[in-house]
């Protein structure tokens, strides 16, 4: 198993940051992380809408969430909405694939560079 990347802040931190193995930081793209929970869409109903605030505020504390992240957690949202209505594998799948592209999964988790400081995160330290 390959280990994880290394965020560039990390890079530049050691010293071994380099435009020609990196890429040029100015070049890339970044998003804001959002502050507070954005207004569930119109289309959801009440679960989706309930899912939508829950992991919408659990990713807002981790300091991941951006506006970037609107369009997956609406199809979250609604594959949410679809297994409480009525399970099927195939949403069941679809769901699964969306909850670690948020990285809800203890795998996908490890994975995400957090755009906060242990200082900032109101749930304590976070395990690196």
């Amino acid at each position: 198993m390959a280990n994880a990347r290394k965020p560039d802040h990390v890079h530049k931190a050691q010293g071994t940051l380099q435009k020609v193995r990196h890429g040029d930081p100015n070049k890339k793209l970044t998003f804001e992380n959002v502050a507070k929970p954005p207004r569930a869409p119109s289309i959801l109903g009440a679960v989706g809408k309930r899912a939508w605030r829950k992991v919408a505020l659990l990713l807002i504390n981790q300091g991941v969430f951006t506006d970037a992240d609107h369009y997956i957690l609406k199809s979250f949202c609604q594959a949410e909405e679809l297994l409480d209505a009525k399970w099927r594998a195939d949403i069941a799948v679809q769901h699964r694939l969306l909850a670690g592209e948020l990285g809800l999964s203890i795998a996908s988790r490890s994975k995400i560079q957090t755009g906060i400081s242990d200082k900032q995160n109101r749930n304590g330290p976070r395990a690196i």
